[in-house]
């Protein structure tokens, strides 16, 4: 997944009611920048809960990259039809989550989606395929692709991929599950007000000083000068999927970096979807979903369960909906 640009309001630096001061940082990680902004009366304490979110979004990226041949994903992915591989207990708590949501959307968030993603160019340095996958290429690549080739030995702590050519891609679910590490740190160093941008991907922790909760906007897909969506987010997350952002263009035409394991092509009919609920982890992983399939993938329940707010855009209609997961 790769997510639209959020843009957060400004809000006050300094409050003077209560002393509490703003400090606002940004690091390199996961190939995209990540942003956090704060607020504290002891600046060092800002400072030092900051510097531990950093080093677990590094130390997280270092696990799940399929770019670092190091990692323990990539080192799954190598060992395909062939062994297992000792794991992290983070990697086999993600792999794990992935597996449950590719099961609860019937298939459609699917983790293996990886062979396409090279097929498709989107793992070469340039990005641009030199022409449209042919049908029978992408239904032999189709033929790896399934959650149904994961292998996870919860006593060993070991994954592995049971068929030749399947790999491992986290892309919509890590930034979610990351960004949940990074809000959990900050809170357990007594940070109470803080907002997490990782390429629109965002948690609001608290609100500022102030204000009721923290402020934020979603760019039109088609014109970033232009509003989608604006709203206020409080102990909450969001997480849009855009089709502008990345892209390969073949032909003259671009596509899609989200792709339909089903059919093992871009996805191309919505513009963007923009998610809303309690964790990062569930806004990052529905928002990839609903970009592929809409909300009919998705087992629903009326007021009950968990609540998740959708903001659709489609051929320059925006659609905004309540849906409650089972």
């Amino acid at each position: 997944m790769f997510a639209l640009p959020v843009v957060v309001l400004p809000s006050v630096a300094f409050s003077l009611a209560t002393r509490e001061q703003c400090v606002h940082r940004t690091t390199f990680a996961m190939g995209t920048m990540v942003s956090i902004q704060a607020y504290n009366a002891d600046v060092r304490l800002v400072h030092h809960a900051i510097n531990k979110a950093f080093d677990e979004v590094r130390r997280l990226d270092a696990l799940f990259s399929v770019y670092n041949s190091e990692s323990e994903i990539s080192k799954i992915n190598n060992l395909a039809g062939k062994d297992d591989f000792p794991v992290s207990i983070e990697t086999m708590e993600l792999i794990s989550h992935a597996l449950s949501f590719a099961q609860t959307t019937n298939g459609m968030f699917d983790c293996t989606v990886e062979p396409l993603m090279r097929l498709w160019g989107f793992r070469n340095e340039a990005q641009q395929p030199v022409h449209i996958p042919p049908k029978r290429e992408i239904n032999k690549i189709l033929d790896a692709v399934g959650y149904q080739h994961i292998s996870i030995n919860h006593r060993e702590q070991r994954i592995g991929l049971l068929k030749q050519g399947a790999a491992i891609d986290l892309g919509g679910i890590a930034v979610g599950y990351t960004v949940d590490r990074m809000a959990a740190i900050l809170r357990r160093e007594g940070i109470s007000s803080a907002f997490i941008n990782h390429s629109g991907d965002v948690y609001a922790i608290g609100s500022p000083p102030d204000n009721i909760g923290w402020p934020v906007v979603v760019p039109s897909p088609e014109k970033h000068s232009e509003h989608a969506y604006t709203t206020i987010l409080r102990d909450q997350a969001m997480s849009t999927s855009g089709s502008q952002e990345k892209f390969v263009s073949i032909e003259g035409k671009r596509y899609c970096h989200i792709i339909d394991v089903t059919s093992g092509m871009p996805t191309a009919s919505i513009k963007s979807v923009t998610v809303i609920a309690p964790t990062s982890l569930l806004a990052d992983v529905y928002s990839t979903t609903f970009f592929v399939d809409g909300p009919q993938s998705l087992p629903t329940s009326k007021n009950n369960g968990t609540k998740l707010e959708l903001i659709l855009v489609s051929n320059q209609t925006t659609i905004e909906k309540t849906l409650f997961i089972e």
